[in-house]
């Protein structure tokens, strides 16, 4: 309708209001959320969110780093971030980052295992590394943190 229109002689002078107006409508049909295409896309979204979800759970102690998941899934790095802030409100790294600190929380309060062998099994090259993002995290090394909240369990 828009072709039409703009091929249509301007005899009235109103051909370009009613090209806007076509135009706005197009747009609003286009961010229809019950459109099917949407529908499509949300749909699409919950099952790559579903899968990386089981993925993540099998695959987060070994990679730390969105590239592996955004492979797997052969999709861009942008696009799973996006579909991850659409799902989540937050980056997969952020997911990532979460689920590790989770993790590592879940072994120094219910193992014996060194800081060291932590740091070790969650794939951290560098103990002092993991001490650090452990401490941005939580606000504690992850010696004191272990010390402090044994006392709590009984």
């Amino acid at each position: 309708m828009i072709w039409h229109e703009y091929e249509l002689p301007d005899a009235g002078g109103h051909s370009a209001s009613i090209i806007r107006s076509l135009l706005n409508i197009s747009l609003l049909k286009l961010s229809d959320p019950d459109r099917d295409d949407n529908k499509n896309s949300n749909k699409a979204d919950s099952t790559i969110i579903n899968n990386l979800s089981h993925f993540i759970e099998s695959n987060f102690m070994q990679e730390h780093h969105i590239g592996f998941y955004s492979k797997a899934f052969n999709i861009t790095e942008k696009h799973l971030n996006d579909i991850c802030n659409r799902a989540f409100n937050c980056s997969l790294k952020k997911i990532l980052h979460d689920r590790l600190m989770q993790e590592s929380r879940r072994l120094l309060l219910s193992s014996e295992l060194s800081v060291s062998e932590i740091a070790y099994k969650l794939n951290f090259h560098d103990n002092s590394y993991f001490n650090k993002v452990f401490r941005q995290s939580t606000g504690l090394t992850p010696g004191r943190f272990r010390e402090m909240h044994r006392k709590l369990l009984p």
